[in-house]
């Protein structure tokens, strides 16, 4: 967090884990990932109170990665706020590399992601409908689906 008062620019820190980032819906995993790490503003009815000049502000929100785990799970936001889901098509690469969303002082051995399984909902409400997922294992992928 990151205040706006020109006269503080007082920056609050808070570290977290990463392992599961929930991104909203795109056509692409790479552009929700991106849209996850742009820095966001908290506009009017939704300042942040600085922790040191005690100002209501329009504070900056920051996202960075100082490191990165061995797996990283990424949820779609694909239900609106009734309920309803969206079926708009995500495009996603194989092999994802994750180095340009490192903080500068961040380090990581893993940087580059393999997909290795995805789970579908399949159903137009978050109250119905049924999953099934796909998992690859030695370079082939397996589909599981108790239906």
């Amino acid at each position: 967090m990151e205040c706006a008062n020109v006269e503080c620019n007082y920056q609050s820190v808070t570290y977290k884990p990463y392992s599961v980032m929930s991104l909203e819906l795109t056509d692409s995993l790479e552009k929700s990932i991106k849209e996850y790490f742009d820095t966001k503003s908290l506009g009017k009815g939704n300042e942040y109170k600085c922790e040191k000049c005690e100002e209501k502000t329009e504070a900056k929100v920051i996202e960075e990665i100082l490191s990165l785990p061995n797996v990283l799970v990424f949820h779609i936001k694909r239900f609106d706020e009734r309920g309803k889901k969206k079926h708009d098509k995500v495009k996603y690469e194989l092999n994802l590399n994750m180095s340009e969303h490192l903080n500068e002082e961040g380090e990581s051995e893993q940087q580059t992601y393999q997909l290795i399984g995805l789970s579908e909902h399949i159903g137009y409400t978050n109250r119905s409908g049924h999953y099934t997922a796909h998992a690859k294992r030695n370079d082939l992928w397996y589909e599981f689906n108790d239906e």
